[in-house]
């Protein structure tokens, strides 16, 4: 019996997709999984989806196990499928008997997984909008990478 959830993006504002693989692959990273980019297909029940719930509205049964990249966490049995889709990327997994997939994503909805890409993109985008101010103010400014996953910007005055 298996079933399919999508993760809805929660905690950046004006975003329904995940729009930064880089930010979903450190928010991966700091639950201990990898963002595996070009795989094409993710692990979930090998029997293919059963029909007894409701699965996402966008989401055909031709589509199980099919994605664009997978996120596997080590040791979870099954990975987060993540599919493209409008510009951005929709990410789904297997939410019956996940091997501790459910538990390491936080639930269902998947809260830890949401809030640390969240924090991710959220950080991205405030480096973003201040590289563009510097910019307009006409100062140099650059992205110094001071350890995994963390960057600071620097304004040269």
């Amino acid at each position: 019996m298996s079933h399919i959830a999508e993760i809805a993006v929660k905690g950046v504002a004006g975003e329904s997709l995940v729009r930064d693989l880089d930010a979903l692959a450190a928010a991966a990273r700091s639950l201990g999984g990898e963002l595996l980019r070009g795989k094409r297909t993710y692990k979930c029940y090998p029997g293919g989806w059963v029909g007894d719930t409701r699965p996402p509205e966008w989401w055909t049964p031709d589509m199980w196990e099919k994605c664009d990249h997978a996120i596997a966490f080590e040791g979870c049995e099954y990975e987060v499928g993540v599919v493209a889709s409008g510009g951005g990327h929709r990410l789904v997994f297997d939410f019956w008997r996940a091997g501790g997939l459910r538990e390491r994503l936080g639930g269902d909805d998947a809260p830890r997984l949401m809030a640390a890409y969240a924090d991710r993109r959220n950080m991205a985008l405030a480096r973003d909008a201040l590289l563009a101010e510097a910019a307009a103010q006409g100062y140099a400014a650059e992205v110094v990478d001071v350890g995994p996953d963390v960057a600071k910007v620097v304004v040269r005055l």
